[in-house]
Order: structure tokens, then C-alpha cells, then sequence
């Protein structure tokens, strides 16, 4: 599938989208977390038309403390899943192969430390990612990589949480809360020099780059103040741009595919998942598990 232009993106930004659902998702691999009998579990469904395979079945922990997996990142080749699981009692990194699309095998824990350690994100391969760590004090973001386990901080300013990678890996996006109100930040390691991105009196959160790394989009309550909307921000412009909203219901967890924007749609006590196509601004929902609530999506778009 062709990567939008530049082009594209600058047009994006100066569009709100509300068109009718589509009846059929765009065709790949998603993968998600739905709440069953045991907790959160982990599950992939080959879209448009396939059945949902659950990919963990982690027993709740006691009466009180339900199974957690969740926050999954696919890396570019659906080979390898990077995710957080509370399996030990604590919530961890792990990461493990995934085969045909249906199982999980070969599963590392990363992580090893108090706290929360949450929210991974792969690069490229699957040699760096990075995850938010409960540190004493603060919320911080860590890069690790895997092949050694050397994990180390990368933020030091206040509470710093939901970190992006860019696709190049030579870019870090994240929420930080260090001016007093929860803004959007980018992080260049090559040049050591960090941006504040966003500038608002409402909270922005949960960044995800575009395919092609010119553009951001991202979680914020500027609109009515009560849910989250969808917006774009330009790197080139800087421009911020509303682009999906819904009264009734917070658009969060977006991610950004050529052709396609997943995210997560949290309706009342209910949750959806949701796509807008990039092409024409059509948007769509997805409950691949009747009666169960899905959340938090990652996809991989078919390639052919």
C-alpha cells in the first residue's frame, strides 16, 4: 500500500471528518485487548471477515486482581509483540514472537522493577522500544533494548507518560505533565534537544506519528472539555488541526497506518474500536467480539 505524501497530511489537517460508517474495515492484522471472564486478555483478528484468536489466557491473579495484558505494539513485520502484562503481580514488559497470526511464543519478560512499567513501543526491528516507568517520584519515560536489557531514563522533568517512537527511531513523542497541564513533547536524541510540541489549557495525550513522520496525531479535550477528540499536528507548520469527534463518547489509543487511523472509542461503560481511512475521511466501528468490549488497537495493514 502507497504511503500518503506530505501533501496529504497538510490536507488532512484543514479537514473534520464526519462521514457515515463503513461496513467493512480495512483488510490486515489488528490486534487488541478485550476484558473477559479472567481479566484483559490479548487477541488478533485477520480483518475484514476473520474470527478472533485469543493470543493470552494469564488467570486472574486472586479474587480481587483480575489478568492484565495489554497495551500491544506490533513491530513493521507482525513478527514480534512488545506488550504489558501483570502476570507476575507486577505490571511488566514482555515481548514475544507472534506465529501465523494466532499464538504467541518465545515470551521475554524485559522488565524487572516496582511499579508500573507500561505502554511499550517497538522500533523498527525490535532492537530499542520504549515503555513508562512508576519511578519513586515520578512517571518517566525509559528506552530499552532487548538483545542486552539495558534499560535507562530519558526524562527527568516532572510526570512523563505514553511514548511514541517515530518510525525512523530518531524521534520520541510523549505527554508530560511539567508545565502544570499535560502537553505534548518531542524528544530528538541525536541533538539531545527537546520541543514542547502542544500549548492548551486542556490535557493532550496519546501521540502517534504518521507513516511517514511528518505529522502527529493525538488524543485532547479542547473541544467541550468533557471527552477526548482526534487531532493532527504539522511538524512543519505546527498547526493543530481537529480531525474526529463524538459527543457522546473519547476517542483515545489512536494509531497511524498508511491508509488508516485506528483508535479507541470509550462509550459510557463501553468501549469500540474505530478507524478512519486517510483517503477520504470515511470512518467505521469494529466489535470484533460480540458483547465483549475491545480496546487499544494496534494493526498491520495487508500488503497486497
Amino acid at each position: 500500500m502507497k504511503t500518503p505524501s506530505p501533501l496529504f497530511y497538510s490536507l488532512l489537517l484543514c479537514l473534520r471528518f464526519t462521514f457515515p460508517a463503513l461496513a467493512t474495515p480495512p483488510a490486515g492484522t489488528l490486534v487488541f485487548e478485550a476484558r473477559v471472564e479472567s481479566g484483559w486478555q490479548l487477541f488478533a483478528v485477520e480483518l475484514p471477515d476473520g474470527e478472533p484468536i485469543q493470543l493470552t489466557d494469564t488467570p486472574a491473579l486472586d479474587a480481587e486482581t483480575p489478568a492484565f495484558n495489554g497495551d500491544a505494539d506490533l513491530d513493521p513485520d507482525g513478527e514480534m509483540l512488545v506488550f504489558t502484562s501483570n502476570r507476575t503481580g507486577e505490571d511488566e514488559v514482555y515481548l514475544a514472537r507472534l506465529i501465523d497470526n494466532s499464538s504467541l511464543i518465545d515470551l521475554t519478560q524485559l522488565t524487572d522493577a516496582p511499579g508500573i512499567q507500561a505502554f511499550p513501543t517497538l522500533c523498527g526491528a525490535g532492537d530499542y522500544l520504549l515503555y513508562h516507568s512508576e519511578d519513586v517520584e515520578s512517571w518517566r519515560i525509559h528506552g530499552l533494548r532487548p538483545l542486552t536489557g539495558e534499560s535507562r531514563p530519558l526524562t527527568e522533568t516532572g510526570d512523563n507518560l505514553f511514548p511514541a517512537l517515530s518510525h525512523d527511531g530518531l524521534r520520541y513523542a510523549y505527554a508530560s505533565s511539567r508545565d502544570d497541564n499535560w502537553e505534548l513533547y518531542l524528544y530528538t536524541p541525536e541533538t539531545g534537544i527537546e520541543e514542547r510540541l502542544t500549548e492548551d489549557p486542556a490535557a493532550d495525550l496519546y501521540a502517534a506519528f504518521s507513516p511517514d513522520d511528518t505529522a502527529l496525531v493525538f488524543s485532547s479535550k479542547r473541544g467541550d472539555g468533557a471527552t477526548y477528540d482526534l487531532y493532527t499536528l504539522d511538524f512543519q507548520t505546527g498547526e493543530v488541526a481537529d480531525l474526529l469527534s463524538d459527543p457522546a463518547a473519547s476517542l483515545i489509543y489512536p494509531a497511524w497506518y498508511p491508509g488508516v487511523i485506528f483508535y479507541h472509542i470509550q462509550r459510557d461503560e463501553h468501549s469500540r474500536i474505530g478507524w478512519i481511512t486517510t483517503d477520504s475521511g470515511e470512518t467505521g466501528e469494529l466489535e470484533p467480539l460480540p458483547g465483549i468490549d475491545p480496546g487499544h488497537p494496534d494493526f498491520l495493514p495487508a500488503t497486497n
